[in-house]
Formats: C-alpha cells, structure tokens, sequence
C-alpha cells in the first residue's frame, strides 16, 4: 500500500470506532483484545496483523456493512475486482483494501468444491497491477492450501506488480520478500504468510 499501514489501520480504526459510539475498552472487549491494544493501534504505536484489524472491525459491525453492500458478487474473484476498480476510481484504497480482505476471509472459509465456484470466472483488470497480482497471488495461496488446482487465469503475464510491499513499512520489506509465500512473491507482491489467516 502507498501509505504506512500504521496509519492506516489506526486512522480507520479509530474512525470506525467512532461511528459505532464504541469506547476503546468497549472495542476491546468485544474484540477480544486489550484495551491497551486498540490504543497502540490507534496512536499508530503498533503494526497490527490483518487477522487483528479484521477481528476488531468485525467487533465494530464494518463486516456487516461490506457484506450488505456486496451481495452478490463480493465473494467471487471476478467481483472483488469490479469492486476493487471501483473503490480506486474513487480514490478509496482503504474501501479497496478491505474489498480484498474480504475475499480472503471468503475463500478461506468455503470448502474446495465452493473454492471452485468462487474462483472459475476470470477477473478483469482493476485499473492497478498491485491489486491484479495481488488477487491472483491469493487464489493460486489459496487453491494449493486446499488441495486445488489453481484456474489456468492467475497464470496470466499482467497479473504481476513490481516489488509492492503490502504493509508499506519499509524497515518491513526486507522481511516481507523473504517470507512471501511463492504465489505472491513471483508476482511481485510481498507479505508475510501470517497475514493470511485470521484468527
């Protein structure tokens, strides 16, 4: 991503939070993390995890939200492109960024004959090499996790990116590019396998 994403996790945090009427420790609580917590995020002290970020904005209801707004096609690899473009061509990467993290937690969670189903249409562009590779680098992590054979278009040559670091922390990237799984790496996308789950 082009900002820190310290500052975007804990600008969006701290606005999401707000909206809800939700104190840090009533955040937290329902969350199932420290209060202390919530605060290092939202004072842009701590980097937290993607399973963290999405734990705490699913407390806040943001997940319900997403979903009511994407019925249909919010699950597919082909939508999540469509709504990624659209997110971008409205300057709202973090609308973007979120749109991707909710495919990851669909796919994550479907059984392989749904996984199937969910990835077989091929996505068009998003208008951002970042996100085409990034897409693509997440069916083909995601099919070889579950015993899949990955669809024959996360193959395709304009599904790369040159070196995106997702966190955007560069004292990260070193870390990053050694610990990317394979489908991302050879993509050009970096991140470390344990944003890939969560918990």
């Amino acid at each position: 991503m082009n900002q820190d994403w310290n500052h975007f996790a804990g600008d969006l945090l701290r606005h999401s939070r707000d909206q809800a009427g939700l104190t840090q420790r009533d955040l937290a609580a329902q969350a199932g993390v420290s209060a202390s917590e919530v605060a290092r995020i939202e004072s842009y002290r701590v980097q937290p995890s993607i399973p963290v970020l999405g734990r705490l904005l699913d407390a806040i209801g943001l997940g319900v939200t997403l979903t009511s707004e994407y019925v249909d096609n919010r699950s597919t690899a082909k939508g999540t492109a469509e709504f990624i473009e659209q997110a971008l061509a409205a300057n709202n990467e973090h609308r973007a960024f979120l749109t991707w993290l909710v495919l990851l937690d669909d796919l994550n969670a479907v059984t392989s004959v749904r996984l199937v189903e969910l990835i077989q249409d091929p996505p068009t562009t998003t208008g951002n090499s970042g996100y085409d590779a990034l897409i693509a680098g997440l069916v083909e992590y995601v099919c070889l996790t579950k015993g899949v054979a990955p669809p024959a278009w996360v193959d395709d040559p304009w599904r790369t990116t040159e070196g995106w670091c997702i966190s955007g922390i560069s004292a990260l990237a070193e870390i990053e590019r050694k610990e990317s799984p394979p489908p991302f790496s050879k993509r050009g996308v970096y991140l470390v396998e344990q944003s890939l789950s969560r918990a």
